[in-house]
């Protein structure tokens, strides 16, 4: 895609489901740090019913450069007219504002896509997830909702190509308006410190402990039951070691359940929610990842920048969340528990840890340059 040369004031806005500091708000923060403000602005519009100042603020810390944030109502079919209604007095009294809905959330778009394509708004439709498997009633669900953004949207962006056949089906992912964004890093705030982890591990005197590792909700998608299980049987052979647990979710307190009656109460941390993430992988010798399902998985990136090896589902994980450093380790969700805890071990054996946000950054998944891209696509369809 050719550069645009021309210098406009291009107004965006961004529809986010509820904020929780995650992944896609990551990547949101990503953006508004790399993009040229003199020539595009964003703003955003999410999901919640309640203001909740401490996961907003959280996710205002994620860029030091915010613009305009709107709290839309949470969604649900029984709400459909009033969420609706909210959606025709935002667009009334902002719509002339926009040129771009980039729509990061697209289950209550039904709703609202006519009235933004009335206003000769553009829809972009942006999937970020593959399809559940084993397929769930709310997943076909959700499946259903989307069928608007298929028919109405202009553009789509997947975080990889199995996510676009999967959610906007094969027609709208094999045309031309229809691309990957690979979810890039900052490659500069991803590196690798000895002395960062000599400083972690000493806050929480772990020594030379073993440190497997996981960053995510706690939710059905990121299969915590299944790290609790596979960490159980790792540390029955290799009692040294520790698990700790990055987030915070619906499923926090079961899992905490499911710690306790499994006796690993002393060798399981929950972190929770932390501005540091880089920090604690520098303090990692393993990163479990068994999702049920991903569309990509942005923190796998930034594991592997730090050198730190991955241990993934090989079902569920795309291949473009590789970045071919030799630190990924594919096993079957349908593997038991010890050919689980035996890969870990070699996978952290085999491991000289060192910096790769060099290599990273050479990989193409360097944020900057994605969203130099991003940019250019904008300004190409207005």
């Amino acid at each position: 895609m050719e550069d645009i040369e021309t210098v406009i004031m291009l107004n965006i806005l961004y529809v986010l489901g509820a904020v929780d500091n995650g992944g896609i708000e990551k990547l949101v923060a990503n953006i508004f740090d790399s993009i040229d403000k003199s020539i595009i602005n964003i703003d955003i519009a999410y999901h919640g019913n309640q203001i909740d100042e401490d996961r907003v603020r959280k996710f205002e810390l994620l860029s030091s450069r915010f613009s305009n944030i709107y709290r839309i109502p949470s969604f649900n079919t029984v709400n459909s007219l009033s969420y609706r209604k909210w959606w025709k007095d935002f667009i009334s009294k902002y719509g002339n504002k926009y040129k771009i809905a980039h729509l990061h959330y697209t289950d209550s778009a039904f709703c609202y896509i006519d009235l933004l394509k009335g206003m000769g708004i553009k829809v972009i439709s942006h999937t970020h997830n593959t399809l559940q498997y084993p397929l769930t009633a709310g997943a076909i669900f959700s499946l259903f909702l989307t069928s608007a953004t298929r028919s109405r949207s202009d553009y789509f962006l997947a975080c990889s190509k199995k996510a676009a056949k999967q959610i906007f089906g094969r027609r709208v992912a094999d045309s031309d308006k229809c691309h990957v964004f690979i979810n890039g890093i900052n490659t500069r705030a991803n590196t690798f410190s000895n002395n960062k982890r000599e400083i972690i591990r000493n806050k929480y005197g772990v020594g030379e402990k073993t440190i497997i590792g996981h960053v995510g909700r706690f939710s059905i998608q990121k299969n915590h039951r299944k790290i609790i299980e596979i960490f159980d049987c790792f540390h029955s052979q290799h009692p040294d070691s520790e698990l700790w647990l990055i987030g915070t979710g619906e499923l926090m307190d079961k899992i905490q359940s499911d710690v306790k009656f499994r006796n690993l109460s002393t060798c399981v941390r929950f972190i929770g929610i932390t501005d540091d993430v880089n920090s604690y992988m520098c303090a990692m010798d393993l990163f479990l990842f068994p999702s049920s399902y991903e569309g990509f998985g942005i923190v796998l990136v930034e594991a592997q920048s730090t050198g730190l090896p991955c241990l993934v589902a090989d079902e569920s994980i795309q291949p473009e969340a590789d970045a071919g450093l030799g630190l990924f380790y594919r096993i079957s969700l349908n593997d038991n528990a010890l050919i689980w805890s035996n890969k870990a071990f070699e996978a952290i054996k085999n491991t000289n840890r060192c910096d790769q946000s060099d290599a990273i950054r050479t990989a193409g998944y360097d944020m900057e340059d994605g969203v130099k891209w991003l940019q250019n696509f904008y300004l190409s369809i207005c």
